[in-house]
């Protein structure tokens, strides 16, 4: 039937929208720890050799396939240039949803002002999206037998064509900080554009063009004393009709004579959920964990209930003599 298979459809391509802001691409709380999929110009922007980072994230657990986003990516600062690899995988639903976003990156930057302190990074951003579903996990009216119920061995008249959708997509980014390791306020602010070509993908034989997103990010690492920095943040996106607004502030506590460090903080999503986090870094390594709060319309659905993030990275720090310039961890 034509109506089961605008429904189905209809599901399959809600199910790739964002939490409750009806977006179309993957979604992290912990944004700051994904760099490369925040904005291509992050890549290699690290005072290390080089950055492993894995993502994971569990979403909606009141329902019987949650949502759940993977991500691994790996960056390298070359000179003035960076390079980077980023895979991001969305699964969700009993149709088998699948999300698949694999991306190269190149970054170039440049310095100027007092004592060369202020950086520039530019990026693009190459790759290919591929979204599907499994029609063997679906069910249908014509499956349903009066009086005994569904019977899933049953063969379903609806023709499930095309339940592949796979094509190139561009993103691009700028990104401005103040890297002067003695400064006690060290500002940073991005801009980045995804989908710049608006690449078309298809279901059922019907066409969907993928809107533009629009990412504005920035903040601060304010240092209150040797041990301690406050780092205020915000995001806004914009993709099409969808709109996210997020304000954050955490606090980064250095151990003193431990190469550890303890960040505590929270963030704040419009009209969505509050966000708790906390990281630990020891060493090359950084642990964060965050947990969604829910206070959209899905709150009584979902129970309340968000979601669970856990990052874990890994940058190869060097041996350096002088200071090193402020990196922001967004």
């Amino acid at each position: 039937m034509k109506s089961a298979k605008k429904i189905i459809c209809t599901l399959c391509i809600s199910l790739g929208l964002i939490s409750s802001l009806y977006a179309q691409d993957p979604h992290l709380s912990q944004y700051y720890a994904s760099p490369i999929f925040l904005n291509p110009a992050l890549t290699g922007l690290t005072d290390g050799e080089y950055r492993l980072i894995g993502n994971n994230k569990t979403q909606w657990n009141q329902i019987t396939n949650p949502y759940r986003t993977f991500g691994l990516s790996y960056d390298i600062p070359v000179n003035r240039f960076g390079f980077g690899l980023l895979i991001m995988n969305q699964k969700a639903g009993d149709g088998g949803y699948s999300n698949l976003n694999t991306y190269g990156s190149i970054s170039y930057n440049v310095r100027f002002g007092a004592n060369s302190n202020t950086y520039l990074y530019f990026g693009m951003q190459g790759g290919l999206i591929q979204k599907r579903f499994d029609s063997n996990q679906l069910y249908f009216d014509d499956q349903y037998i009066p009086g005994l119920g569904l019977d899933r061995a049953q063969q379903t008249g609806e023709i499930m064509e095309n339940n592949t959708s796979m094509y190139p997509d561009v993103n691009s980014g700028i990104f401005i900080f103040d890297g002067n390791p003695l400064s006690s306020i060290n500002t940073f602010a991005g801009y980045s554009i995804s989908h710049i070509l608006e690449p078309q993908e298809s279901f059922f034989g019907t066409s969907y063009y993928l809107p533009r997103r629009h990412t504005v990010h920035g903040g601060a690492r304010i240092k209150m004393s040797e041990n301690f920095n406050l780092i205020p943040h915000a995001l806004f996106m914009f993709q099409k009709n969808a709109k996210e607004a997020a304000l954050g502030l955490y606090g980064e506590y250095h151990f003193i004579n431990t190469p550890a460090s303890l960040l505590l903080g929270t963030t704040f999503r419009v009209n969505d959920a509050v966000v708790a986090y906390t990281g630990l870094q020891f060493k090359d390594f950084l642990l964060g964990v965050s947990y969604d709060i829910n206070s959209s319309s899905l709150e009584n659905a979902s129970q309340g209930k968000g979601g669970l993030e856990i990052t874990l990275s890994f940058t190869k720090l060097r041996q350096l003599l002088e200071p090193k310039f402020f990196c922001p961890r967004l």
